[in-house]
């Protein structure tokens, strides 16, 4: 780091960023992959004489990046979200992640169920990142499931389905969790209902309400 910079502001930002971040509960493979990130944004203001990061710098950083790189959409929805906690600690706006220990805790009565999908993802080799992705939407759909007044697995309906879909933030995300989850607690004989086929696509969920009282669905739901 040069001199330009140890005197301004990015020292201190970027050690702000971690410790955030680490008390948070962000795992070592995530800081590393932050901190890597954050070294090259100091490469690229030390080249340029930026003695202070900016929303304009981070602005300017990306653009160069992306043309330079040609990034596949996954890097640069990354680097984006690092210039977006970097603009957020610079004016001192609170960063509450979704995955404190508080947010994850399951709803007592599908608590059960839950742990079992979590270990029946295990099992089946996918990647802790995967699963904690997987958990963050199940632990939606559930809550979801809460405030709606459903308690027990055997009473979803296809209105809760769409319904949470509808209201997800993430619908890709939403779409392959609530739909794995769904074969996961008919297979397991949590539920006679193969809910799973009232999300056969990603499309709008109102788009094919009108097919659930044909035969040919309906037989689909029964062993």
């Amino acid at each position: 780091m040069n001199q330009k910079i140890q005197c301004g502001n990015w020292s201190n930002l970027y050690e702000k960023l971690l410790t955030q971040l680490s008390n948070l509960g962000y795992n070592d493979s995530t800081l590393t992959n932050y901190r890597g990130a954050l070294k090259r944004i100091e490469g690229f203001m030390e080249a340029r004489n930026y003695a202070d990061y900016s929303g304009k710098v981070g602005n300017h950083y990306i653009s160069e990046w992306v043309e330079k790189t040609k990034p596949v959409p996954g890097s640069t929805r990354f680097i984006k979200t690092i210039i977006n906690r970097l603009n957020d600690t610079l004016t001192g706006k609170e960063y509450i992640s979704r995955h404190s220990t508080i947010a994850k805790m399951w709803p007592a009565c599908f608590s059960k169920q839950a742990n079992q999908y979590i270990g029946y993802l295990r099992k089946r080799g996918y990647r802790e990142s995967s699963i904690r992705i997987r958990r963050d939407y199940c632990l939606e759909f559930l809550n979801f499931l809460i405030s709606s007044g459903v308690y027990t697995l055997s009473e979803i309906g296809a209105v809760h389905i769409y319904g949470g879909f509808s209201q997800s933030n993430a619908k890709s995300h939403y779409y392959a969790t609530v739909r794995s989850f769904l074969k996961f607690i008919y297979e397991h004989g949590f539920t006679v209902m193969i809910y799973r086929y009232l999300f056969r696509n990603r499309a709008v969920p109102s788009l094919y309400q009108q097919f659930i009282p044909k035969k040919r669905f309906r037989d689909s739901f029964q062993r």
